[in-house]
């Protein structure tokens, strides 16, 4: 069985919410290469993804910027060590709860994840976004 690798202390420090929602968008993007940006249009963070994204802020695990009326995310770490944690959490409802909300209107405009890396991140990354447009489409029904 593989050791698990030590959390870097930008990672470490951060409570099990916090940690869920960065592995989440984050877990598999390049530092400095991946983004998560919300046009805040139609869809946003909901508050406690919000409260969390601003945790990361805070402990220097991403940055953002304001960009044509939105925001924008960038990992500044390596947050895949996270991965393996995150893992052993399915199913754990402390963490079943929406990332995104609607602001207006139907549907995930306005929401864009970019992940550069592994064939099996991108595969993870259009999965992800399958399961949002799988969402907005049963909202519809």
């Amino acid at each position: 069985m593989a050791k698990a690798r030590a959390l870097p202390p930008k990672l470490a420090v951060l409570d099990d919410e916090t940690r869920a929602v960065c592995a989440a968008w984050f877990g598999m993007m390049l530092p400095d290469h991946g983004e998560l940006f919300f046009a805040m249009k139609e869809q946003r963070p909901s508050p406690r993804a919000q409260a969390a994204l601003d945790r990361l802020l805070e402990a220097g695990v991403v940055r953002s910027k304001p960009r044509d009326g939105g925001v924008s995310y960038v990992p500044v770490v390596d947050c895949s060590p996270l991965m393996g944690w995150f893992a052993t959490q399915v199913g754990n409802k402390a963490f079943a709860f929406p990332l995104t909300e609607r602001i207006q209107g139907e549907g995930s405009a306005g929401f864009r994840m970019e992940v550069e890396g592994s064939p099996e991140a991108l595969k993870a990354a259009a999965m992800a976004a399958e399961e949002v447009e799988g969402e907005v489409a049963s909202r519809k029904r």
